[in-house]
Protein backbone atom coordinates (compact mmCIF):
# COMPACT_ATOMS: atom_id res chain seq x y z
CA UNK A 1 0.00 0.00 0.00
CA UNK A 2 1.37 3.42 -0.98
CA UNK A 3 -0.87 5.41 1.35
CA UNK A 4 1.88 7.86 2.25
CA UNK A 5 2.79 8.41 -1.41
CA UNK A 6 -0.86 9.00 -2.35
CA UNK A 7 -1.23 11.47 0.53
CA UNK A 8 1.77 13.44 -0.70
CA UNK A 9 0.42 13.56 -4.26
CA UNK A 10 -2.93 14.81 -2.96
CA UNK A 11 -1.32 17.28 -0.56
CA UNK A 12 0.99 18.98 -3.10
CA UNK A 13 -1.82 20.68 -5.12
CA UNK A 14 -3.51 21.79 -1.90
CA UNK A 15 -0.23 23.20 -0.58
CA UNK A 16 0.30 25.22 -3.78
CA UNK A 17 -3.32 26.43 -3.72
CA UNK A 18 -3.07 27.49 -0.07
CA UNK A 19 0.24 29.22 -0.74
CA UNK A 20 -1.23 31.17 -3.68
CA UNK A 21 -4.34 32.03 -1.66
CA UNK A 22 -2.24 33.25 1.28
CA UNK A 23 -0.13 35.36 -1.09
CA UNK A 24 -3.25 36.92 -2.67
CA UNK A 25 -4.74 37.60 0.77
CA UNK A 26 -1.50 39.28 1.85
CA UNK A 27 -1.45 41.47 -1.27
CA UNK A 28 -5.10 42.45 -0.71
CA UNK A 29 -4.32 43.43 2.90
CA UNK A 30 -1.40 45.59 1.78
CA UNK A 31 -3.60 47.19 -0.89
CA UNK A 32 -6.26 48.04 1.68
CA UNK A 33 -3.64 49.54 3.99
CA UNK A 34 -2.42 51.85 1.21
CA UNK A 35 -5.92 53.21 0.73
Amino acid sequence: MDGAHNNMVLFLPWGLALGAFGFCARMLRLGKRRR
